[in-house]
């Protein structure tokens, strides 16, 4: 009886120290994994790999859905996405949003002048300099290349979205414009 009483006491203690510790909990776990290609703490380093770390927990928790559900494509996301509950996707959501936002190194090569297009639509969702909020995506700060291809995707009809139904079908000079108002800063 004294033995049990001993390890019990033996696991309380070290699972009291765990948490002190500062043991990551399964959010942080499983996010670790997006680092492989997001970077460290998702701050990617690359022109076609987004920024996720600081991203908005509803709207990284959408993406995984939509991953997940077949609703967006993306061959690797999709993947790794199925593999996952609803209750880890929150979790995941979460733990990505709590790393701090940094901005893409990567910035427009293109010299523009002032937006020829009316940005007013898209300040509506994602916010006077592209913060957006809790459930649109952060967008300044983001790389060219990334930004450049999902616009494309929505203005193709390859990737849905009712919000984005106004990209639909802009020719790409005009995309390129606002890959250049939101990647400049």
């Amino acid at each position: 009886m004294q033995g049990r009483v001993f390890m019990a006491v033996v696991f309380l203690l070290y699972a009291a120290s765990m948490a002190i510790a500062g043991v990551p909990g399964d959010g942080e776990r499983l996010a670790e994994t997006c680092t492989g290609c997001h970077g460290t703490k998702g701050a990617s380093p690359g022109n076609y790999i987004p920024v996720i770390g600081g991203q908005h927990a509803g709207y990284l928790k959408k993406s995984l859905v939509e991953y997940r559900d077949g609703l967006r494509p993306g061959g690797v996301m999709a993947n790794l996405a199925k593999g996952y509950s609803d209750g880890q996707i929150d979790d995941i959501s979460k733990a990505v949003a709590s790393w701090k936002w940094k901005n893409s190194p990567i910035k427009s090569a293109f010299k523009g002048k002032k937006l020829a297009v009316e940005t007013e639509s898209c300040v509506a969702c994602h916010g006077k300099k592209g913060e957006g909020s809790a459930d649109t995506p952060r967008i300044t700060g983001q790389s060219p290349g990334y930004l450049k291809v999902v616009l494309q995707e929505f203005s193709d009809g390859k990737r849905k979205s009712p919000e984005m139904e106004l990209i639909k079908g802009v020719a790409a000079t005009e995309l390129d414009k606002l890959v250049i108002f939101y990647t400049r800063k």
